[in-house]
């Protein structure tokens, strides 16, 4: 092929390199992806047991202390998802099946649960915790619904 030079810019060899940079792209995506799948896994088992823990908090300073462990989690395994191509789970509603797999999810504990000193605060870290939890949930949602 000819070389084609544009604006100073050889576009064959910026082929090549292209095709180069795509290919150890894919290669390192698979590496990536034999271990992220129990990254996630691990990172899940530890937010689930983080939110057991806060569902039965006494005081909002309790709840607080628990969402600083489980937002950062949150966005670690969204970002590991991401970057990896590996879907996530965590707990969230089932709308067409109307229940929790997995258990209560985030959303379900901080808005409609039983513990009231979740369910009446007014702490800008829930409120944040609740919209990162959220987002997460409906993507897990729309990855386990079925449209057909």
């Amino acid at each position: 092929m000819n070389e084609i030079i544009i604006d100073g810019i050889n576009l064959t060899t910026l082929k090549v390199k292209y095709d180069a940079l795509a290919k150890e792209q894919a290669e390192m995506r698979g590496s990536i992806r034999k271990g992220s799948s129990k990254f996630l896994s691990d990172k899940s088992d530890e937010v689930t047991a983080l939110i057991r823990q806060l569902a039965d908090v006494e005081t909002v300073e309790e709840g607080e202390s628990i969402a600083t462990q489980i937002i950062p989690l949150l966005k670690t395994i969204s970002f590991v998802s991401d970057v990896s191509g590996v879907a996530y789970m965590i707990p969230y509603y089932h709308h067409q099946g109307e229940y929790y797999p997995g258990g209560d999810s985030l959303t379900h504990i901080l808005e409609d649960g039983d513990n009231d000193v979740l369910t009446e605060s007014n702490s800008a870290l829930l409120t944040e915790l609740y919209r990162v939890a959220e987002g997460m949930e409906s993507e897990v949602n729309e990855w386990n619904t079925s449209y057909c």
